[in-house]
C-alpha cells in the first residue's frame, strides 16, 4: 500500500480553530494521527520509532490539540526504555511516575495514556503509537487499545511505504560514497567462554566515524534503498583484514538478502570460512528458506559455522532457528538483561538451552553487563557470551577477558 501526501480540510480533521488557514497539507501519517486523536477523544497522538538495541525512541510525528487549536509537529525528542510491552493503558497518569517524566520531556500535560506496539511483518518491534489526554480518563478500556491496534497496522504500512520512497537515490549515492572512500571502521567485541573467561572469538561490528546516523540506521536505509548487500559486503571485506590478528573465529554479519544473491557464492569462494562465523541478520524476512539452506550447506562444507540472532524474541525467531539449523544460537537481549532476578526469563533461557542441545548447537548470550546476570546464565547452561562486562567493542580486541 502506498499513500501519497494529500490535502485535508479543517472539518476533515477537527472542528477547532485552524492555526494556519482553512486548508493545510498533511501526509498520510499526519492524517492518521489526527484520526486516532479525534476518534478516541484524546488531546495528543504520536508515533515513535525505536532506534537501536537500547530502545531509544525518536518521535516521528505528533498531532496535538492545545488551547482549542490543532497543529502538527515533527520532533526529535528522545527517551529511553529498558523493555517493550505489547500495549500500555494508564487511565490516570497520577498513578504512574514514569509518565510525569514523559510529560516534562514532551512539554505536554498528560493525565492519561494509551499506547500499542507497532511490529513489522516478521514480528520485529518498529515503534509505538500512543494517545494522551490532559485529564484522567477512567473510561479508557481495552476497546481503546483495539482501536489503536487497528489504526497502528495501517499507520505502519504508511510509514514503511514513505520510508521506501524517501530512501531514494540519495541513500544509494551515500552508501556508494562511503564504500568508495573506505569510510567504514570495524571494531571487535570478544566472544568469551563463560566458565573459563577465555576469548574464543570476536564479532566484527561496523562503525561510521564522523556520521551522526546510528549504525542500525545505515544498514536499514541501505536495505530500503536496495543497496544493503553492497554495504554488507564492504564491511566484510574490511573485517577480513583483521582475521590474522584475532584469536579464534571472527563473526561476520550478513542478511539473507545478500546470501541469496546470484553472485554471492562466487564472491564467497575466497573467504576463509574455516576462521569465520556467519551470523544471519534479519534486515528483511527470508524469502526462500530452501535456497538459503543450499547456500549454508555450501558454506559449511567450506568450514563456516552459522549463528542466528534474537532467539527467543518471538515465534518468528524460533521458526527461523529451526529452518537454519544453526551451530550457534544467540539469545535475544531482552532475555539476558536482568535474567538473574526474573524467573520467567530464566525459564525461557533454559528452554532455549535445551533446544540448542537437542540440535547440537551452542548458546551465546549477548549484552551481559552485570556479574549477577553472568553467574545466572552460567548456571542455566549458557556456554558463550558477549557484553560490556566481558569486553567492550574496540578497534582491536585480543587476549583473555578479565
Amino acid at each position: 500500500m502506498v499513500w501519497a501526501p494529500h490535502t485535508v480540510r479543517e472539518d476533515d480533521v477537527t472542528g477547532d480553530a485552524w492555526p494556519v488557514g482553512p486548508v493545510a497539507t498533511f501526509s498520510g501519517v499526519d492524517a492518521l494521527l489526527h484520526l486516532a486523536r479525534r476518534q478516541l477523544g484524546m488531546d495528543h497522538a504520536s508515533v515513535s520509532r525505536f532506534d537501536g538495541p537500547v530502545c531509544r525512541v525518536r518521535n516521528v510525528s505528533v498531532a496535538h490539540r492545545v488551547r482549542t487549536r490543532t497543529g502538527l509537529t515533527h520532533v526529535r525528542a528522545e527517551c529511553a526504555c529498558d523493555r517493550v510491552a505489547p500495549a500500555l493503558l494508564v487511565p490516570d497518569a497520577a498513578q504512574d511516575e514514569h509518565l510525569a517524566r514523559l510529560a516534562q520531556q514532551w512539554d505536554l500535560p498528560i493525565g492519561s495514556l494509551a499506547a500499542v506496539l507497532l511490529t513489522t511483518a516478521d514480528g520485529r518491534p518498529w515503534g509505538t503509537l500512543s494517545v494522551t489526554a490532559a485529564d484522567a480518563r477512567p473510561d479508557l478500556g481495552e476497546d481503546v487499545l483495539a482501536t489503536l491496534h487497528s489504526l497502528g497496522e495501517t499507520l505502519l504500512d504508511v510509514l514503511l511505504a514513505e520510508e521506501a520512497q524517501d530512501a531514494g537515490p540519495h541513500v544509494v549515492d551515500e552508501v556508494h560514497d562511503v564504500v568508495a572512500r573506505g569510510a567504514l571502521q570495524v571494531v571487535l567485541q570478544p566472544l568469551v567462554h563463560l566458565q573459563t573467561g577465555m576469548v574464543v572469538g570476536h564479532e566484527a561490528l561496523t562503525r561510521f566515524p564522523g556520521s551522526d546516523k546510528p549504525t542500525s540506521a545505515w544498514f536499514h536505509d541501505a536495505t530500503v534503498g536496495g543497496v544493503g548487500p553492497v554495504l554488507e559486503r564492504a564491511t566484510v571485506e574490511r573485517a577480513l583484514e583483521l582475521v590474522p590478528h584475532v584469536k579464534g573465529r571472527l563473526s561476520i554479519n550478513l542478511s539473507s538478502e545478500t546470501l541469496l544473491q546470484p553472485t554471492f557464492l562466487a564472491w564467497a569462494e575466497r573467504l576463509p570460512w574455516q576462521r569465520l562465523i556467519l551470523e544471519i541478520t534479519e534486515q528483511q524476512p527470508v524469502e526462500d528458506y530452501d535456497r538459503l539452506g543450499e547456500v549454508l550447506t555450501h558454506l559449511r562444507a567450506s568450514g563456516a559455522l552459522v549463528a542466528v540472532d534474537d532467539t527467543g524474541s518471538g515465534y518468528s525467531s524460533l521458526r527461523h532457528a529451526l529452518a537454519v539449523e544453526p551451530d550457534l544460537v544467540k539469545l535475544d537481549l531482552s532475555l539476558v538483561q536482568s535474567v538473574h532476578s526474573d524467573d520467567a526469563r530464566q525459564a525461557l533461557v533454559s528452554a532455549v538451552c535445551s533446544f540448542a542441545e537437542r540440535i547440537g548447537a551452542r548458546v551465546v548470550a549477548e549484552g551481559i553487563e552485570t556479574p549477577e546476570d553472568l553467574a545466572c546464565l552460567v548456571s542455566l547452561g549458557v556456554q558463550l557470551g558477549q557484553g560490556y562486562l566481558l569486553g567492550r567493542p574496540s578497534v582491536l580486541a585480543t587476549g583473555a577477558a578479565s
